[in-house]
C-alpha cells in the first residue's frame, strides 16, 4: 500500500527560462526536508481550474543548498498543470512534498548509458552529475525535436564535457547515401529516405532540422539559426557543399529544380510523373544521371554542357565514351553551350526549351522565355557543382 504523502508548506524563491517554453523553478521549503537522492521527485498542488491538484516534477541537481529545483515544460493543451505553474511568481506560497524516489540511481556498474528526451532530462541531469562526482564510467545521450528542447545542454557540457555528445544537422532525419537521390529515388515510386538512412554508428545526441550560421570561437560556442547557441571543447565541421538556386531572370517561375536533399529528389520524382519535357543544364555526375533516370522513365531529355564531352572530370576519352551512350538511350546532347551563348537561345527555339538546369546546382531560366509567354512546359534540374555555368 502506498504510504500517504506528507505535505509541507514552501515559497517560489525565484524562476528563470531555460528555454522559450521550459522555465525552472527553485522552490524554499519553510523547513528543513530530507536529502534528496538522484532520481528523486517532489509533488506540488497547483490550482488548476480552482482546485489543487498534484503533479510530479523530478528533481534537478543535488539540493545541497536547501533549495529543490524543478523544470516545467508549458504545455498550453495539457491538463492544467503546467499553465498553472507558470503562473506563479517569486514569493508565491507552495503546498509540496518531502522528496520521493521512484527511479533510484544504482552504483557500482562498470558503465552507464544515460538516455533523455526533451524535458525528461531532468532526472538523468542529476544522475550525470552524481555520476561524474563518483567517477564513473557513462555517457549522456540527449535529444529532442530542435536545439530549443535541449534546454540543459550548455550546464551539461559544462559539468560532464565529452561524456555528453551532440550533432547538429539542418535536415529533419539522419544522414543518407546520396547517390540515389539522382537514381533510385526518382525512379521507383515506392522508394523512400528511410531506405537509404545511414545508421547511427555515432554515439551522439542528434539535433536534426537544426542549421548552424556561426562560431565564436573565443566563447567556443555554435550558433545556430534560431537565435540559440551551443557550447562546445572541440568542433568539427564537416558541411559539404551547398547548391546555389538561380538568382537571375525566370527565378520566379515554376517548374525549376535543384537536387542536393532527398526533398528534392522527392519533389522532383513529382514533378516528373507528370511526364514533362526535361532540359537539363550541366553535364557532370548529377546531370547525366538524372539524364539517365528521366529517359528510363520515357522522358524526352536535353542535356546541355559549356564542356566538349559530358562528363569533363573524368578526361576526354571517357567523356566521349559517357556521350556515345547517353545518345544511344535517346538523350539529346548540346556540348560546348553556355547559358549565355546564342547558341543556346538558338537550340531552345527549335526545340521550344523554356527551361535549363546549369551545373552548379542551380534552376536556370533559358533567355528565349524572357522574350515569350511567362509559362512552363517543361522542368529543369540541376547538375553538379563544379562552378563552371557562365
Amino acid at each position: 500500500m502506498a504510504k500517504p504523502i506528507e505535505w509541507t508548506s514552501a515559497r517560489l524563491r525565484g524562476t528563470r527560462e531555460l528555454a522559450p517554453d521550459i522555465r525552472l523553478f527553485e522552490i524554499e521549503p519553510d523547513s528543513p526536508q530530507p536529502a534528496a537522492t538522484p532520481g528523486s521527485h517532489i509533488d506540488v498542488l497547483v490550482a488548476v481550474d480552482g482546485r489543487s491538484q498534484r503533479r510530479s516534477y523530478s528533481l534537478l541537481g543535488s539540493c545541497a543548498d536547501g533549495l529543490y529545483r524543478i523544470a516545467v515544460k508549458r504545455l498550453p493543451s495539457g491538463r492544467g498543470g503546467s499553465v498553472g505553474m507558470w503562473r506563479l511568481k517569486a514569493g508565491d506560497p507552495l503546498t509540496i512534498s518531502a522528496p520521493r524516489n521512484s527511479f533510484a540511481l544504482s552504483y557500482g556498474r562498470p558503465d552507464y548509458l544515460l538516455l533523455a528526451g526533451g524535458i525528461g532530462i531532468t532526472p538523468i541531469y542529476t544522475m550525470a552529475l552524481a555520476l561524474k562526482q563518483a567517477g564513473a564510467n557513462f555517457r549522456l545521450l540527449y535529444a529532442a525535436r530542435s536545439r530549443r528542447g535541449l534546454a540543459l545542454a550548455d550546464e551539461l557540457a559544462r559539468h560532464i564535457g565529452e561524456r555528453l555528445q551532440l550533432v547538429v544537422g539542418e535536415e529533419g532525419h539522419m544522414p543518407y547515401t546520396r547517390p540515389p537521390l539522382s537514381k533510385d529515388l526518382l525512379t521507383t515510386s515506392a522508394a523512400s529516405v528511410a531506405d537509404h538512412l545511414l545508421p547511427a554508428q555515432v554515439d551522439a545526441t542528434w539535433l536534426l532540422g537544426e542549421r548552424a550560421t556561426g562560431i565564436d570561437r573565443e566563447a567556443r560556442r555554435l550558433k545556430l539559426a534560431g537565435g540559440e547557441q551551443l557550447a562546445y571543447e572541440r568542433l568539427v565541421i564537416a558541411t559539404g557543399c551547398r547548391a546555389r538556386p538561380w538568382a537571375g531572370p525566370g527565378a520566379e517561375l515554376a517548374g525549376l529544380y535543384l537536387i542536393r536533399h532527398a526533398e528534392d529528389a522527392l519533389a522532383l520524382r513529382a514533378a516528373l510523373a507528370d511526364r514533362p519535357r526535361v532540359a537539363i543544364l550541366g553535364a557532370g555526375f548529377i546531370g547525366c544521371e538524372v539524364a539517365s533516370s528521366a529517359r528510363e522513365l520515357g522522358l524526352d531529355v536535353s542535356l546541355f554542357d559549356i564542356a566538349p564531352t559530358p562528363m569533363p572530370a573524368l578526361g576526354a576519352l571517357l567523356g566521349d565514351r559517357c556521350a556515345v551512350l547517353h545518345r544511344a538511350h535517346g538523350v539529346e546532347l548540346h556540348l560546348g553551350v553556355g547559358i549565355a551563348d546564342d547558341r543556346a537561345s538558338a537550340l531552345g527555339r527549335e526545340r521550344s526549351a523554356q527551361l535549363l538546369a546549369d551545373p552548379v546546382g542551380e534552376a536556370v531560366h533559358d533567355p528565349v522565355e524572357r522574350e515569350g509567354p511567362r509559362t512552363v512546359h517543361e522542368r529543369c534540374v540541376a547538375g553538379d557543382v563544379d562552378g563552371r555555368a557562365r
